[in-house]
């Protein structure tokens, strides 16, 4: 896992699936913004194992 990284503003590290419950509050916060089934949890986490250090928290 790539160390965090920090600018003045924020700080930014890959997402594990601890983040996930924020995300999706966030998304659902979010207008337009539609989830799928393939947003749920598990497909979350399957996503996160197969394409490491390819989505971010911030």
């Amino acid at each position: 896992m790539s160390p965090p990284v920090e600018n003045h503003l924020m700080h930014y590290r890959p997402m594990a699936i601890e983040d996930y419950d924020a995300a999706v509050a966030l998304w659902l916060s979010t207008q337009g913004v539609r989830l799928r089934d393939a947003d749920s949890r598990e497909g979350i986490a399957r996503y996160l194992q197969r394409n490491p250090c390819l989505s971010f928290v911030a």
